[in-house]
């Protein structure tokens, strides 16, 4: 399996874009408020299959991939964004779609230097209103992203 490049990274990122390792600010910092420091540290790990992707101008991209876990489908997610050809990084949000609502997140791949996506959660809708978290996603195939989404609820 040879390593994608450019484009075919982008098109990567589809659903694994995003994806997650630590969870966001604050984690360390003591709180007075007993619900943040009661909240649930969550961690979801899949694999994002591009299911379509389709390349725009101007090194623009949107994609579709289903979520797998175990064999199991448990979700697809969406992203949309833009490979910067002269830096070779890729910039762009993805939509997690799951039973209960959905997770969104911004992330950023730079494909010239690492073949790991980094991107933080930027909120959700239904069960997952009001989490913060982070994702990562490393590029196994041009068409999967072994995915890891962090969260807090």
């Amino acid at each position: 399996m040879t390593r994608p490049t450019g484009l075919q990274h982008a098109r990567t990122i589809g659903v694994g874009a995003l994806v997650v390792a630590t969870v966001g600010a604050g984690m360390g910092v003591a709180t007075a408020d007993a619900s943040a420091a009661s909240a649930k540290v969550h961690t979801q790990r899949f694999d994002s299959r591009t299911v379509q992707d389709y390349q725009l101008a101007g090194g623009n991209y949107v994609d579709f991939s289903r979520d797998v876990a175990h064999g199991k489908l448990i979700g697809s997610d969406s992203s949309s964004g833009r490979y910067h050809e002269s830096t070779g990084v890729v910039t762009g949000y993805v939509t997690f779609f799951r039973n209960g609502g959905t997770l969104r997140a911004r992330f950023r791949f730079d494909t010239r230097h690492s073949t790991t996506i980094y991107g933080t959660i930027t909120g959700g809708q239904g069960t997952y209103r009001g989490v913060t978290g982070t994702v990562t996603g490393q590029v196994v195939s041009d068409t999967v992203t072994r995915t890891t989404l962090t969260y807090r609820r």
